[in-house]
C-alpha cells in the first residue's frame, strides 16, 4: 500500500537512525510496438538516469529478463523515496526500488534467509512471506556518486508481525536487504498510522 513507512537504520546514524520512507507505485503499459519508448521512461523515472550510476547493469539485467517473457503486458514498480533523509541519501531521493509485477528474477545474488531480526528490536524475528529482486541506493556522504546496488524487497508474513506486536494488531511490514551483506540485515518498515 502506498504511503509513509517508518524504520530504524544502522547504529552509524545515531539519533538519526529512524527514517520515514514514502512508498509509491509506478505502472507502465508494455506494448512491444512502443517498447523502446517505455524502456526510456523506466530508465529515467525508475532508475534516475543520468543522475545515478548503475555499475552492476541492473537496468539492463531487468530489461533482458522482462523481454524473455513475450507475454508481459504491464510492469509495476514499487519505489521507496526518503521523506526524511540521512547523510548518504537525502530527503526526496530514491532509496530502493523493485519490480513487483510480473515477478521476474534478474539478480543472481538474491538468496535470502527465511527469517530476519528487526534492527530496532533484535528480539523480533520476522518470517519472509515473499520477496522481489530490487536495487537500492549506495552513495558517499552528501549523495556523492550515487549508485544502484543489488538487493531484495521483502514482505513479512502477517502472523509473525502479529506475534511481534504488543497489541496483536497486524501491521503491514516489509523491508529492503542488500545483496552481499553478511550476515544479511534488513531495515523493517512499518506503515505510519493515521494515513
Amino acid at each position: 500500500q502506498a504511503g509513509l513507512y517508518s524504520g530504524v537504520y544502522e547504529n552509524i546514524y545515531g539519533k538519526f537512525r529512524r527514517e520515514i520512507i514514502m512508498v509509491e507505485y509506478h505502472r507502465y503499459d508494455f506494448d512491444t510496438d512502443k517498447a523502446d519508448e517505455t524502456w526510456d521512461k523506466i530508465h529515467t523515472e525508475i532508475f534516475n538516469t543520468p543522475y545515478q550510476t548503475d555499475d552492476d547493469n541492473l537496468f539492463q539485467s531487468l530489461k533482458d529478463a522482462v523481454e524473455m517473457n513475450p507475454d508481459t503486458k504491464e510492469l509495476v514498480f514499487m519505489l521507496g523515496r526518503k521523506a526524511t533523509g540521512d547523510y548518504h541519501v537525502p530527503m526526496l531521493k530514491m532509496t530502493f526500488g523493485a519490480l513487483i509485477y510480473p515477478k521476474i528474477s534478474f539478480n543472481a545474488e538474491s538468496v535470502l534467509p527465511e527469517t530476519f531480526r528487526d534492527q530496532e528490536n533484535q528480539q523480533q524475528e520476522l518470517r519472509v512471506a515473499q520477496s522481489w529482486d530490487g536495487w537500492g541506493t549506495l552513495a558517499l556522504p552528501y549523495f556523492v556518486q550515487p549508485n544502484w546496488a543489488c538487493g531484495s524487497l521483502i514482505k513479512f508474513a502477517s502472523e509473525s508481525v502479529a506475534a511481534a506486536s504488543d497489541t496483536g494488531a497486524i501491521a503491514e511490514k516489509f523491508g529492503f536487504v542488500w545483496a552481499g551483506d553478511d550476515p544479511p540485515t534488513v531495515t523493517v518498515l512499518t506503515r505510519v498510522q493515521g494515513q
